[in-house]
């Protein structure tokens, strides 16, 4: 009986030790999590949204489950990088995370907007519409108001391409595809 006894207290010291180092690994990758977090937040308010960007994948890398603070820092970074598809996927989960946060829904309409996708634009000011807020109805509008004007600019500028091909490449045009070197003339 006494061999069985001194296993049994082995078998319990092995799954306390086990137990400290799962605990202490935990920590250390929380340690880790938070400091990526720290510093990328520290890059976004001093507007380097690479640097940002970096944090705060790490930090995401880290997270066990998803964090909104992680998520609006990644999307906040890729607008400012001007990546607006990563930008538009962070967005998406952000509203999915919380449907009645009226600043996410706004700026997630904007980023459909410059994208081109005007249905889910439509789906987001109808989103708005329904919350019945007065900030909320205002985005809307607002939302309303640039739908119209980029399909305007659109209708303009594709026709203006059928007319005068090489619009682009004129240095009065003010665009940025104006090269001196492939000047047309």
């Amino acid at each position: 009986m006494r061999k069985h006894k001194g296993n049994f207290i082995t078998a319990i010291v092995i799954i306390i030790a086990l137990a400290l180092l799962c605990a202490s690994s935990y920590l250390l990758i929380a340690t880790i999590r938070n400091r990526a977090l720290s510093k990328a937040q520290k890059f976004l308010a001093s507007q380097d949204y690479v640097a940002a960007a970096e944090h705060f994948i790490k930090a995401d890398k880290l997270a066990f489950r998803t964090n909104m603070e992680i998520e609006r820092g990644l999307a906040e970074s890729f607008v400012g990088t001007g990546n607006n598809d990563k930008a538009l996927k962070h967005y998406e989960r952000l509203v999915e995370l919380d449907p009645s946060n009226i600043d996410d829904r706004y700026i997630l309409g904007v980023l459909y907007i410059k994208t081109k996708d005007y249905k889910n634009v439509e789906s987001q000011i109808s989103a708005l519409r329904n919350m019945e807020m007065e900030k909320a109805t205002a985005y809307a509008d607002e939302l309303a108001s640039q739908i119209q004007t980029q399909v305007v600019k659109g209708f303009i500028k594709d026709f203006v391409d059928k007319i005068i091909p090489g619009f682009k490449r004129l240095p009065f045009s003010g665009e940025k595809e104006y090269d001196q070197d492939k000047d047309i003339f």
